[in-house]
């Protein structure tokens, strides 16, 4: 699991959210405004617990388990290390006020009593409204440039044999050249997706 950054909870009322239309994309049951949907996300730990649900095929978690990873990727450190203190306060926000809230709003169903939460068709409308790319984040329009910079200067090296790539046939420079936009796109993929909401 990876590491984030501590932030704090109570200052993190002003999370850029992307432009969008008046409405969220309309369900069957529900639609939310603009201003509704802002406030249910201007909570970290409420973008964390849509974020943890998205993440697991069923859709579902315990109180507990929210809680333990929520505070994992608060104190920046593995869920093994998780204190009961570090966990307590999160549990109790959670089950006291973000859940409830959640739940009134119908884009969590929370059942109390026996401390489950699944995400609901309604949550899962929310997506587009979670794609924040965190201020610290690499530049990947400045890095895909540098990199097509470099491979040009790579492929034109093969091509004219210039030592130590004269070995190196345009075939293999080509796949090489692919294999590296392949990889960095990969992990573009991989760092926008756990950066929507965790910053």
């Amino acid at each position: 699991m990876g590491q984030i950054t501590q932030v704090d909870e109570t200052t993190d009322r002003t999370a850029e959210l992307p432009p969008s239309s008046e409405h969220c994309p309309e369900t069957p049951t529900q639609s939310f405004s603009r201003d509704r949907v802002f406030e249910l996300l201007s909570n970290r730990r409420r973008r964390l617990v849509l974020y943890y649900l998205r993440s697991h095929a069923d859709d579902e978690a315990t109180v507990r388990e929210l809680a333990t990873e929520i505070a994992a990727w608060e104190n920046g450190v593995e869920e093994a290390a998780v204190t009961y203190k570090q966990r307590k306060r999160v549990y109790t926000s959670l089950y006291q006020s973000h859940l409830p809230k959640m739940d009134e709003y119908g884009v969590v169903e929370y059942e109390q009593n026996r401390g489950d939460v699944r995400l609901t068709e309604e949550g899962e409308t929310l997506d587009a409204y979670l794609e924040i790319v965190s201020g610290d984040d690499v530049p990947w329009s400045d890095y895909f440039l540098g990199l097509s910079a470099l491979t040009f200067v790579f492929l034109v090296a093969v091509v004219v044999s210039f030592p130590p790539f004269a070995a190196l046939s345009p075939g293999v420079a080509s796949l090489l050249v692919v294999s590296v936009f392949g990889l960095s796109a990969a992990v573009h993929m991989i760092r926008t997706r756990r950066s929507r909401v965790l910053s």
